[in-house]
């Protein structure tokens, strides 16, 4: 039960489709940067994160309505206004919420080489709801007269942990090539395959109401067959691997582009598995209301035309379980970069990312200006493009004070001052220990 509790917690409490950490992407002297492309080298020669306070990075987005679409706010009285709301939302929406912390994290350079090493722990959310939904319980099914309506319903969630080994070599001081191999162990996952549901009104039946329904749903991680601690944490069955591709070249000291492909990899669940699928597809249901002689008969009457009309209804949308093992994907993500340095800690520069699960895809660009003055700080301003969302201005800073280094960063800095508007929120920071500075051993060389 505690280990379910732990779980929900994280995907309601998180607030990033798995993050983006788009500023964050041109902050130099951070390690937590290598995560976003394994050929992006530090700029300190040892980084070592403090353990459990290294990183920890939160983020929700809604693509449907924000908080001040349903709360209208009327001189001195809040009012809900579920016709704005939805008159805000898509056919079909998304949230989405992601939670990493990492607990062990370090790397250090070695000559042309750069090894790294963490262990983080990941929670991913996604939830796709349709307007339609929300529609028939504000407005009812008459406004629904000979149309279809979608309640395909899916969430993708998945709590797992990586072991991370990563290496990257610079050639000709130009190229650099990075890899990084993972080791993933699941906790919890649940991977909806299927969702089919739709509901239709026929004018000529007394406004009947017909529901079809094709679901499939895949979940590990819930059956509590063993509460132990010791086998929540290292004795689950639920193994996979995964790598992280990098490639950054520099056309001159001024100019150089880059591009990762992240989250290539799987995990097959084997533990607790408890899958739901329909009994047979595109099962479909016809009600058309109780009779008006059992609603003024007695409450004996009703009760048990209730439960025949349950008894019916289950009946028609019968759900098989199984208990068979499958595998989920991590949700691959791709970045593209351009970088521009006309002087010397002055970047600009564009960032471009691709996430995809399942089929589904979100695209977010950024564009950013950030300015490091030396080993000591970094400031790094950004705009993106997110999810629906073109209102993110980003926010990042790095503070060192002698080796201990603090970072904050964030994709949109008005959320913050703004949440009723906000329908994107993250924020990442944390503490490492950063040593030596690889700029001056070439500095001396020349």
């Amino acid at each position: 039960m505690k280990q379910k509790l732990l779980f929900l917690f994280g995907i309601l409490s998180c607030m990033s489709i798995y993050g983006q950490d788009l500023t964050m992407y041109n902050m130099p002297f951070l390690l937590q940067r290598h995560s976003l492309n394994p050929a992006f080298v530090p700029k300190s020669k040892i980084q070592i994160g403090i353990p459990m306070l290294s990183s920890v990075g939160l983020s929700f987005s809604n693509s449907g309505f924000k908080y001040s679409d349903l709360v209208i706010s009327s001189g001195d009285s809040l009012i809900i206004d579920p016709d704005n709301m939805l008159n805000k939302l898509d056919r079909d929406n998304r949230l989405i919420f992601t939670s990493n912390l990492e607990f062990i994290t370090f790397g250090f350079r070695l000559k042309n080489n750069y090894l790294s090493f963490n262990i983080t722990e990941h929670v991913h959310t996604k939830l796709n709801y349709p307007k339609d939904f929300f529609a028939l319980i504000w407005e009812g099914n008459a406004a629904d007269v000979e149309r279809t309506s979608s309640f395909n319903f899916a969430i993708d969630a998945i709590h797992y942990r990586s072991y991370n080994i990563g290496f990257a070599r610079t050639f000709f001081e130009r190229l650099t090539l990075g890899a990084k191999l993972k080791y993933l162990y699941g906790m919890e996952n649940i991977t909806t395959k299927t969702s089919n549901i739709s509901l239709s009104t026929n004018p000529d039946s007394a406004y009947a109401l017909t529901v079809k329904s094709d679901i499939e749903v895949l979940t590990s991680g819930f059956g509590d067959t063993d509460n132990s601690q010791e086998n929540y944490l290292f004795g689950r069955k639920n193994n996979g691997f995964g790598i992280d591709l990098g490639v950054n070249y520099s056309f001159s000291e001024k100019l150089s582009v880059n591009a990762s492909a992240l989250n290539l990899g799987k995990i097959t669940w084997r533990s607790d598995i408890e899958n739901y699928k329909s009994h047979s597809e595109n099962t479909n249901f016809t009600y058309r209301g109780l009779p008006i002689s059992v609603l003024t008969s007695s409450d004996s009457a009703l009760s048990e035309t209730t439960s025949d009309l349950l008894d019916s209804l289950g009946s028609q949308f019968n759900v098989d379980t199984n208990n068979a093992s499958y595998s989920s994907a991590l949700g691959a993500q791709y970045h593209l970069g351009l970088n521009f340095e006309p002087i010397k800690g002055q970047n600009l520069g564009f960032h471009w990312a691709l996430n995809r699960l399942n089929g589904l895809s979100s695209n977010a660009l950024s564009l950013y200006y950030a300015a490091c003055i030396k080993r000591a700080l970094t400031l790094s301003v950004s705009y993106t493009a997110f999810n629906g969302t073109f209102n993110n201005i980003g926010f990042g800073l790095r503070v060192n004070g002698g080796p201990v280094q603090w970072h904050i960063i964030t994709d949109n800095v008005v959320s913050f001052f703004t949440p009723q508007h906000a329908q994107y929120f993250n924020v990442r920071t944390g503490l490492n220990l950063t040593f030596g500075n690889p700029d001056k051993v070439k500095d001396k060389k020349k």
